[in-house]
């Protein structure tokens, strides 16, 4: 599509629900998230405003020579293996 449209996208890490009390919040001693955790390199798990800013940076001019590319926002898991 380019060069009129510019095609980029963002790759979320573990994310938990936090915002509402639910089936899907997140328990504090929840093993799994634990396990999810010790994995990332930041030694934690994301929120959601650990997002904004890369969706701020391809929203606006400062990434105007960018395209086709994707940007991991996950802690560092990306690049551990299992």
């Amino acid at each position: 599509l380019a060069p009129e449209v510019r095609v980029n996208a963002i790759s979320p890490g573990v994310i938990p629900n936090t915002e509402t009390k639910t089936f899907n919040a997140p328990a504090k001693d929840d093993p799994v998230q634990g396990r999810l955790k010790g994995r990332t390199l930041l030694n934690r798990l994301g929120h959601p405003k650990d997002l904004v800013g890369a969706v701020i940076f391809l929203a606006s001019d400062a990434s105007g020579y960018i395209t086709g590319q994707n940007i991991p926002i996950d802690g560092g898991i990306s690049v551990t293996s299992f």
